[in-house]
């Protein structure tokens, strides 16, 4: 199953969304209750933009 994270506002840390609240991406993915394994392997990414007009990118075929 696909979840999504959405941030907009002052800039802060990826860690502050992807791994350090309590329902972070990285629990989800551990707890997937319809998968048939107990890890979600269906990989990771991230999209971001900073001061460039194009977007930086971050993608893995591993599980977060």
């Amino acid at each position: 199953m696909c979840r999504w994270a959405a941030y907009t506002g002052a800039p802060i840390f990826l860690e502050e969304i992807i791994s350090r609240p309590g329902h972070s991406l990285i629990h989800q993915s551990h707890c997937a209750t319809q998968c048939h394994t107990a890890i979600n392997a269906d990989g990771f990414g991230l999209a971001w933009y900073g001061d460039r007009p194009e977007p930086g990118l971050y993608r893995d075929v591993m599980p977060a």
